[in-house]
């Protein structure tokens, strides 16, 4: 192939713009957290009344879920385990000296961490949301120490649900208790949760324990007139290719399914893959809205938006298209554009470290413009938590959380739905179906390519392919 110095330097100037879309800002280590991780007690006798009585076991106790509002960092501590003092929890949102890790203070206050209280507690919560707004939006499990192996600590207390405050005063706006056919009480995962805020939508991925039973699913919820929708079936299971693979120079043996959720700018489409898997696909919200479809239908009506290159623990849409995406057997933060085609290989690695980046457990924006060079951008911050040596060798207590930021030009993906501004034309043409037989929906098995999906923006690296195919 011979291409011409002027076409060279328009290629090359076009992915050039496609680097710029992401990653501006070297990383910067904001907050390094090693065992003991600690609360912020109400006093000293308090916590060592915690510790005879094993409400707090510093070993099942680590961060998972980060959300960063004002300055302020939601982490979110699972309680998969017995012995998690709080389950959601806030530190300043500063950078600390290596060796000297803030404490978690429980959010909205101590009193909210009864698993018990139905009404005014949270017993377990792997995710929240934050809107532009200014609301956090809770996914309760409603359950505790599922992962424990003496099932005599299996706790099922209150139904699952998804409560809404006000990130300021921490007043509770309302709280939703999704029905049984919506999530199982006994073994719903709530996993991961992302907010149109300006119809008040809610799309949670479910990485329910009864998988083999196909009970993986993506729920909608409007927790405000108290509606609520699922789907499940096929593409929210996982991918028997990927059960094993390899992180932290250890196998990693996975049968998750639906874990990772994104809600594109335009508040039109939402994504989702399973940990288990390298597919993602997607639905529309108006077929996730329609409650006269059943859970099989909308899993019927998902597309394959393509794969991976590596399973992944997380999704995050910016506000300017740009998909974010953990990457767990590369140690690294990959991004993708909607517009340059179908998922596969036309993703770029944005920030990647094979020391202090395994296992990318979440990432957000702050709010926009705030404490950045570009008044439209923000600040990207992640959560690194090497949450396979948690699992696999907990008693070890040889595991370390990290947590980055770094200056984007672009900020969240609920910024451009307030503005609605961003409009996206998809013309659908393969269902997410198993093509082949397999059991599996490949994106081999869809028949869209790049001339399948029009936007109202040529994206930098289709316009470079564009470009070197003409000059051919």
């Amino acid at each position: 192939m011979l291409i011409t110095s002027s076409w060279c330097y328009l290629a090359l100037a076009a992915l050039a713009v496609l680097g710029a879309v992401v990653a501006d800002g070297p990383k910067e280590l904001m907050i390094q957290m090693k065992y003991p991780i600690d609360f912020d007690w109400p006093d000293e006798g308090t916590r060592e009344t915690a510790l005879a009585d094993g409400s707090y076991k510093p070993i099942n106790t680590i961060p998972t879920g980060i959300k960063v509002f004002k300055n302020i960092v939601y982490l979110c501590v699972p309680r998969w385990y017995d012995g998690i003092a709080s389950t959601l929890n806030v530190v300043e949102g500063k950078k600390y000296e290596i060796g000297k890790q803030p404490k978690l203070t429980p959010w909205p206050d101590w009193s909210w961490q009864n698993a018990s209280d139905c009404d005014r507690g949270i017993a377990f919560s792997m995710s929240v949301e934050i809107d532009p707004k200014g609301r956090v939006w809770v996914l309760d499990t409603g359950n505790n120490n599922l992962y424990e192996r003496d099932t005599s600590l299996h706790k099922f207390f209150c139904p699952p649900s998804v409560l809404v405050f006000d990130a300021e005063t921490k007043e509770l706006l309302t709280r939703f208790h999704l029905p049984e056919e919506i999530a199982s009480p006994e073994t719903n995962f709530l996993n991961d949760i992302v907010v149109d805020p300006v119809n008040d939508w809610a799309y949670i991925s479910d990485n329910d324990g009864k998988w083999r039973e196909g009970r993986g699913g993506v729920i909608a919820v409007q927790p405000f007139n108290k509606t609520a929708t699922r789907l499940q079936g096929l593409t929210t299971n996982p991918e028997k290719r990927a059960e094993s693979y390899i992180m932290g120079g250890k196998r990693w043996n996975s049968n998750n399914p639906v874990n990772s959720i994104a809600l594109h700018p335009s508040g039109d489409w939402v994504y989702y893959a399973p940990n288990t898997g390298y597919i993602v696909h997607m639905i529309s919200t108006a077929d996730m809205q329609d409650t006269s479809l059943t859970p099989q239908e909308r899993d019927a009506r998902s597309l394959v938006v393509g794969q991976k290159p590596t399973p992944s623990a997380s999704l995050k849409f910016a506000s300017n298209g740009t998909m974010f995406f953990s990457g767990l057997t590369m140690d690294a933060m990959l991004a993708w554009t909607w517009g340059g085609g179908l998922l596969d290989n036309t993703w770029w690695v944005a920030y990647q470290d094979h020391e202090d980046m395994q296992f990318l457990d979440q990432l957000d924006f702050d709010e926009r413009g705030y404490d950045t060079p570009n008044p439209e951008g923000s600040n990207l911050w992640w959560i690194t938590n090497q949450l396979f040596e948690f699992v696999f060798n907990k008693e070890a207590k040889d595991w370390t959380v990290n947590i980055f930021k770094a200056a984007v030009d672009t900020s969240d993906y609920g910024d451009a739905i307030m503005d609605g501004e961003m409009t996206v034309t998809y013309v659908p043409t393969s269902p997410a179906s198993d093509g082949d037989g397999d059991g599996i929906a490949l994106a081999s098995d869809a028949t869209s390519d790049a001339s399948s999906l029009l936007f109202t923006n040529m994206s930098a690296f289709t316009l470079m392919l564009a470009l070197i195919t003409f000059q051919w």
